[in-house]
């Protein structure tokens, strides 16, 4: 399955949107993710757990900026029970 064919799968399935690209909100995002890689690296010494849960803050928030880039946006799902059979991929 190739990005084209996932992008499809997840409009169909209203996982994500056609959304406007907006420069500003990427920007505040990748703002975001750097500062979480600072703490991350100040808090290396103190605390190796609050160290891996801000870098994957910064991850996560380097993702969706990515996401909008392409000019979507994500939705909420409400539920908490995502059904493994309707994974897309793994």
């Amino acid at each position: 399955m190739d990005y084209k064919d996932t992008v499809k799968i997840m409009l169909d399935r209203g996982l994500i949107k056609k959304h406007k690209i907006d420069f500003s909100q990427i920007e505040a995002l990748m703002l975001r993710a750097q500062k979480d890689i600072v703490a991350a690296k100040a808090n290396l010494e103190i605390d190796e757990e609050v160290t891996y849960n801000y870098a994957y803050l910064a991850m996560l928030r380097c993702g969706r900026s990515i996401v909008f880039m392409k000019g979507y946006h994500h939705l909420i799902i409400k539920s908490p029970d995502i059904d493994k059979s309707e994974r897309i991929c793994c």
